[in-house]
């Protein structure tokens, strides 16, 4: 399972600086079926959402809108992610 963090930590493969993120938010998940995102954050009111709706965990894709409780939105083309997918990460996403 190839995993992604994301998240206020400066630790985590993509680092958000936002007082509104957990320092560990969220994680982009590649399985044999399909990319995930998981909220992994402990921190009461504070979410994850995946095209306007609060999630725990979701299948996702490219031009999904992933937010880190609304203070955040992923930002699919952003280097750290791209070079995550293009490394294995987002094996199903490729032909």
């Amino acid at each position: 399972m190839n995993r992604f963090s994301i998240g206020r930590s400066t630790t985590n493969d993509l680092h958000v600086n936002s007082a509104h993120v957990s320092f560990f938010h969220a994680r982009l998940v590649q399985e044999m079926d399909g990319l995930y995102i998981e909220h992994v954050s402990a921190t009461p009111g504070v979410n994850t959402y995946v095209n306007g709706e609060p999630v725990i965990r979701r299948r996702v894709s490219p031009g999904d809108r992933v937010e880190l409780s609304r203070a955040y939105t992923l930002d699919w083309n952003h280097p750290a992610v791209l070079a995550w997918l293009s490394d294995g990460g987002g094996d199903q996403l490729r032909d």
